[in-house]
This record gives structure tokens, C-alpha cells and sequence, in this order.
């Protein structure tokens, strides 16, 4: 028997930041493979308004701030037969063990899923320093694995403690994938994504977002 094909859908986050002004200067903006990922992610170029100096391209979200727990976004997607979706995400000062989010997705049948992103397990902080620096992979039914990583200063800029690539800490930047199974939304249509920001004193930052179905 034929295996069905996947067909991957690029689902738009709400941006509010650049992350090649405020995150990392050489990530890539278009199509972008993960070296060691499984997915696509489609990363906005434009328009140049966002970031420290409001002209970087807006391509990321960076809206709960550190006391933004109990916060949520919501993101429209309509996505039938989904099966499994895929974020790039990191955080700010994530604790290992500690509960940085949860991530829900809502099927059109009523049928909902939701995964926790625990530092040190599916999530950990952009810049390897004194915060969560682990993907354990602890979570059920969530895999994490690095998706690009970059060295300040000899392959990259970074904005790690200050938000500004020019002027932040040097050493070792990264950007993860996690992959979720959408099991639970069998045969219903993906509606809705929606991120909650669980923990004062660390925030959650949204990269991309892509939606496998077949």
C-alpha cells in the first residue's frame, strides 16, 4: 500500500521583534532547514521596522515580558488531518524543571492538546550561560532538538542580556525545534494554537511555526 504524503503548512505567528537585531545576526530569514530538524519554517524578511533600532524585519514573537505569566496568544491555523506540528522556540532565563509555557492546540471537533514546555527538557534559553542549557526530552509526546547555533563573535552576533546583537555577550547561540503529535486530533481540522506563558521571571520567544497533515 502507497504511504500518503505529508504536506507541511507555514502557520503565521504574531511578530513583535527581529531576531537578527534582538536574537542572533545571522539567522536566516525565507525557507529555513533545520540542520538537524525535521520540518521546513518560513522566516519573514520584511518589513524592516522591527527590533533596537527599528529596522530589522519583524519575524518573531517576544510580547510576555518577564512578568507576563497567566498571558496568552492566540494563532488562527486551518490545517485538516493534522498530525504533527512543529515551533521553533527558546526562552529567557528559563530554570531547569521550571514550567516556561504550555503550548495548546484545538481541533474543530473539540478535541484539544496540550504540552508543557519545561526548562531543560523541550525548551531552554537562546544563549548557553547560566540559565537552562539541556534538551532532555522528559516531555511525552514532544521531541526537541537543536535547529542552528552560532558562536559570538566568529559566526554570529548575539543579544544575550542586552537585546541588541551589537553590544550583547559573547559565546554560544542557539535556536531549537520541538515536534508535537497531534494524535489526539484525529481526523478534525486544527483551528487554533494557543501559547500561555506560565512562569514570572522567564519569558517564551516564538520563532516559527509549521503544521504537518496528510
Amino acid at each position: 500500500m502507497q504511504r500518503q504524503q505529508s504536506t507541511l503548512t507555514y502557520v503565521a505567528i504574531p511578530v513583535t521583534n527581529s531576531i537578527q537585531t534582538d536574537l542572533i545576526s545571522t539567522f536566516p530569514t525565507g525557507t529555513f532547514q533545520p540542520k538537524h530538524g525535521t520540518s521546513t519554517f518560513s522566516i519573514p524578511s520584511s518589513p524592516d521596522t522591527c527590533g533596537y533600532a527599528d529596522n530589522g524585519p519583524c519575524n518573531f514573537y517576544d510580547g510576555f515580558g518577564f512578568s507576563g505569566s497567566g498571558t496568552s496568544i492566540t494563532i488562527d491555523a486551518k490545517v485538516s488531518s493534522p498530525v504533527k506540528a512543529y515551533t521553533l522556540m527558546n526562552a529567557y532565563q528559563p530554570t531547569s524543571g521550571a514550567q516556561v509555557a504550555t503550548i495548546e492546540f484545538v481541533g474543530d471537533g473539540g478535541a484539544t492538546v496540550t504540552y508543557p514546555l519545561i526548562g531543560g527538557e523541550d525548551i531552554r534559553d537562546f544563549y548557553e550561560h547560566i540559565w537552562a542549557n539541556t534538551l532532555n526530552n522528559g516531555v511525552s509526546g514532544v521531541v526537541a532538538r537543536n535547529a542552528f547555533q552560532c558562536d559570538d563573535p566568529h559566526t554570529c552576533l548575539g543579544a544575550g542580556g542586552t537585546g541588541n546583537v551589537n553590544t550583547g555577550g559573547a559565546g554560544k547561540y542557539r535556536v531549537d525545534e520541538q515536534q508535537y503529535s497531534l494524535r489526539p486530533l484525529h481526523r478534525q481540522a486544527l483551528t487554533q494554537i494557543v501559547i500561555t506563558d506560565t512562569a514570572n521571571g522567564m519569558s517564551p520567544i516564538l520563532l516559527g511555526l509549521t503544521v504537518e497533515s496528510n
